[in-house]
């Protein structure tokens, strides 16, 4: 397990350094192509309730919520796999469309209703993502920002606590850890 863990590390490193190449050419489209990327990655070290996933079979379910940003490039990780898991990719145009998901990324679209979402999301094991200011610091699990013409990204470790989820120390370990406001 140790070892596995170690070669997940390796990955993440190696497409976290790959981020920089991308986020120079400033594209938006290679922008997220990177952050899909972190997305398929990340999955790889969270671990959720045995209630939410059952089963080491069932499927992984990402979410969008709002207007997505990622245009073709998330559909490339549908069915796409995660250790046993599948992803399943869905696309939620608002809050009250909102079906099960065990990762959500929050368009900058629902800015406006941010702390409602989490607030009704806080006690469901949702690893939620977003790429906007202050996203981390309101109560977003994960949140991806450039920096130094890089992709990066925070984590708020007591968010995802509170949501049931853990993250695993390799990942947190490149992550800047913020604290909600």
């Amino acid at each position: 397990m140790g070892a596995l863990l170690a070669a997940l590390a390796a990955v993440v490193f190696q497409a976290y350094g790959a981020a920089s190449v991308f986020a120079e050419n400033s594209d938006r489209y290679q922008e997220y192509q990177v952050k899909a990327a972190f997305l398929y990655k990340i999955s790889s070290f969270v671990e959720w309730p045995q209630s939410f996933l059952p089963d080491s079979q069932s499927p992984l379910v990402l979410g969008v919520l709002g207007k997505n940003p990622f245009g073709e490039e998330l559909d490339s990780l549908h069915e796409k796999k995660v250790g046993n898991r599948v992803i399943i990719i869905k696309k939620f145009p608002n809050f009250k469309a909102l079906e099960k998901c065990h990762i959500l990324f929050i368009g900058e679209s629902e800015k406006d209703s941010l702390q409602k979402i989490l607030n009704n999301l806080e006690s469901q094991p949702v690893l939620t993502v977003g790429d906007m200011k202050g996203f981390s610091q309101a109560g977003g699990i994960l949140n991806f920002f450039i920096e130094e013409n890089k992709v990066r990204f925070e984590i708020n470790p007591a968010a995802a606590e509170r949501q049931g989820l853990k993250i695993r120390s390799q990942l947190l370990k490149l992550a800047k850890i913020v604290r909600s406001n």
